[in-house]
C-alpha cells in the first residue's frame, strides 16, 4: 500500500477521495493559507462544509483530527494494525455516506465515534461468522499508545483488559484511553450514565486487582 503524507496511514488518499466522489479543491483552498484556515475551524464547521459542498480540504482536516484516536482505538480492540487501518477507512466511508444525516449544530465527536463503534461491531460480527487467521506479532507488531498511560504492550495490562466482559472493555477503552466522559460514553453505547459508571467501576476494580500500582488512578472514576 502507499503511505499518504496527508493521512499518515496506509490509505491511498487520492484513491479514497475519488472513490468517495469528492469534488476537487479550489487552488485557493489547496494553498498553505487555505489549509491553515481549515485548521482553525471547528469540527462542526468542517463537517457542515463537507456536507454542503463536498470540500476535500474539509474532509482532509477532519481526517487529520480524528484518524489517530480512532486508529488507536481499533488497534487496541483488534490488536492488528492492518485491520485497524481498514476499519478507519471504512469509518470515513460511512461518514461520507451519512454526511446528509449530520445535523447542523450537533457536536461532531459523538457522531463520528458512533460511526466508528458501529463499524467495529459489524466487523466483529462478520468475522465471528468465519474462521480468523491468527494474529502474528512478527508480521503485525503491536503499536504503543500515549506515553503517559500504561502501554498495552505490557502483557499484564493486555491480559487484564482481555479478562473483562466485552461491555466493560468497551467502556474502559473509551474512558481510559480515549478520554471520553461517562455521559458521552452513555450516549455512544446507548446505556444510562449509571450503567456506564458501574461497568467502569467493575473494570477498574479488576485492573487494580491485577495490576496494582500499574492500574489507572482511581480518580479517573470521577470523570
Amino acid at each position: 500500500m502507499m503511505t499518504s503524507g496527508l493521512f499518515a496511514l496506509p490509505i491511498p488518499n487520492l484513491i479514497l477521495w475519488f472513490a468517495l466522489g469528492g469534488a476537487p479543491s479550489s487552488p485557493a483552498a489547496s494553498s498553505p493559507a487555505g489549509r491553515g484556515e481549515q485548521q482553525t475551524k471547528s469540527d462542526e464547521a468542517l463537517m457542515f462544509e463537507y456536507r454542503t459542498s463536498g470540500s476535500r480540504m474539509a474532509f482532509e482536516a477532519l481526517f487529520q483530527r480524528y484518524h489517530g484516536p480512532i486508529f488507536g482505538y481499533f488497534v487496541r480492540v483488534t490488536r492488528n494494525p492492518d485491520r485497524a487501518a481498514d476499519l478507519v477507512q471504512r469509518t470515513f466511508f460511512h461518514l461520507h455516506r451519512a454526511r446528509a444525516d449530520f445535523r447542523a449544530g450537533a457536536p461532531l465527536r459523538p457522531w463520528i465515534w458512533t460511526i466508528a463503534r458501529n463499524v467495529g461491531r459489524e466487523d466483529g460480527r462478520r468475522r465471528s461468522r468465519r474462521p480468523e487467521v491468527a494474529h502474528d506479532p512478527e508480521i503485525h507488531p503491536e503499536l504503543s499508545v500515549e506515553p503517559d498511560v500504561t502501554s498495552p504492550r505490557d502483557e499484564r495490562v493486555r491480559a487484564a483488559i482481555l479478562s473483562l466482559k466485552p461491555d466493560q472493555q468497551e467502556v474502559l477503552l473509551l474512558h481510559w484511553y480515549e478520554g471520553f466522559k461517562f455521559f458521552e460514553i452513555a450516549k455512544l453505547v446507548g446505556a444510562s450514565n449509571s450503567a456506564v459508571k458501574l461497568r467502569a467501576h467493575r473494570a477498574y476494580k479488576v485492573l487494580r486487582k491485577e495490576l496494582g500500582s500499574a492500574a489507572p488512578p482511581s480518580g479517573l472514576l470521577q470523570s
